[in-house]
């Protein structure tokens, strides 16, 4: 029998019960065995029941923290109104890290996501409000350091679809990060140094981070809840200082050239182990659908680097 239930979370066997690190959780009744250290809020009535799952949506959701909220709402809201700040962000060395169950991930990159979905969504809307006919060109979209692209967006866009203007926004950001990832890569090409290959382009964390940063905006998360979100998808290991023997799998340094997570592997046979990576899936909540470009949607104007 195996030890771990359907959402990859220790069970034991014994209790039965699944072990998400603040609560154990009760598979049998769909309940925590204990109530949630928050208070809840009197304006999301599913939160006040404080022995609740996941607000009774198992299908959709999970908890790996034992004190998440829904997706799209700030994760383990405090009392007091300020926002939690785990332990292992205020590590010196937090920038690269390794969420259980969903890879690797880098906090700038993150926050990077985050800032660019705000900005692209801000300047699509200013765009639309212009309704200059055919194609409406943004601000010039920078990376700052010789990356820069030229995007517009098609007027047939109707400027109260915030879905649609949020799909656009996707379609433009990965379009631009992946270019970026390509330019970066151009600038070391020899991966000769682990350290450059670690911060060049396409590196596990790069894209799967501007995806968390970029979605985690749209849900309308604050940057100051990001780490707060990281907690509550699973436990965050911070790498530095011992990345070079955790990141580099048996075929060298991985490279990740999607906008998924990758996680690492350890096969054991015998005495022997050894390691490799794979992109995974997005759990079905954080996805996002991109509108591709094309004549009724968008396009690259012009592209610079």
């Amino acid at each position: 029998m195996t030890l771990y239930s359907y959402t990859n979370e220790y069970i034991d066997s014994y209790i039965k019960l699944i072990y998400l690190r603040s609560r154990m959780y009760d598979p049998a009744s769909g309940r925590f065995t204990t109530k949630d250290s928050w208070q809840g809020d009197y304006n999301r009535p599913l939160s006040l029941n404080r022995w609740m799952y996941v607000a009774g949506n198992p299908v959709n959701y999970i908890d790996p923290s034992g004190l998440c909220g829904l997706p799209g709402e700030p994760p383990c809201p405090p009392e007091n109104g300020a926002v939690s700040v785990p332990d292992w962000w205020k590590n010196e060395n937090k920038r690269q890290l390794y969420v259980e169950g969903l890879g690797y991930f880098d906090s700038e990159h993150i926050e990077r996501g985050w800032r660019e979905a705000a900005w692209f969504v801000k300047e699509i809307e200013a765009a639309l409000s212009r309704n200059q006919g055919g194609m409406s060109p943004l601000a010039r979209a920078t990376s700052g350091d010789y990356y820069w692209v030229d995007y517009a967006v098609s007027a047939k866009i109707e400027k109260n679809d915030q879905k649609k203007i949020n799909g656009i926004a996707y379609g433009m950001f990965i379009d631009f990060e992946r270019g970026y990832e390509e330019y970066q890569d151009s600038k070391f090409p020899s991966r000769e140094f682990l350290l450059l290959q670690f911060f060049s382009g396409f590196a596990p964390a790069d894209l799967p981070s501007d995806h968390l940063g970029f979605w985690a905006y749209m849900s309308g998360y604050e940057r100051d809840e990001i780490p707060g979100l990281l907690s509550c998808l699973g436990k965050v290991e911070v790498l530095f200082p011992q990345l070079w023997g955790v990141i580099i799998d048996s075929t060298g340094f991985p490279e990740n050239h999607e906008f998924l997570p990758m996680i690492r592997e350890t096969v054991r046979a015998g005495r022997f182990a050894t390691s490799s990576t794979r992109n995974i899936a997005w759990p079905a909540f954080l996805e996002i659908q991109p509108i591709p470009s094309g004549p009724n949607t968008w396009q690259v104007l012009n592209r610079i680097h």
